[in-house]
């Protein structure tokens, strides 16, 4: 939760579609930098927020018909 809402504060917050942000960034909403990537994988997977590490820039999928929790991941596989 405090990823989406560190991206949501400098991107829609500051009047943009993406937020410019390195990974070091993150500690300042409290996230320690070794959990940071893992965390922001793991949020591209389920497709709740897109990311370009080779421009450094986050944002939010606005399209909630492509988010996935863990559980409908799961199922999805075992079809």
């Amino acid at each position: 939760m405090k990823i989406l809402l560190f991206i949501i504060r400098f991107s829609y917050g500051l009047g943009r579609k993406y937020a410019v942000l390195k990974k070091k960034d993150f500690y300042f909403a409290g996230i320690l930098p070794y959990h940071v990537e893992d965390e922001l994988k793991k949020l591209n997977l389920r497709g709740v927020v897109k990311w370009n590490p080779k421009l450094r820039i986050f944002w939010i999928n606005r399209n909630l018909k492509e988010w996935v929790d863990k559980k409908q991941r799961v199922d999805l596989f075992k079809g």
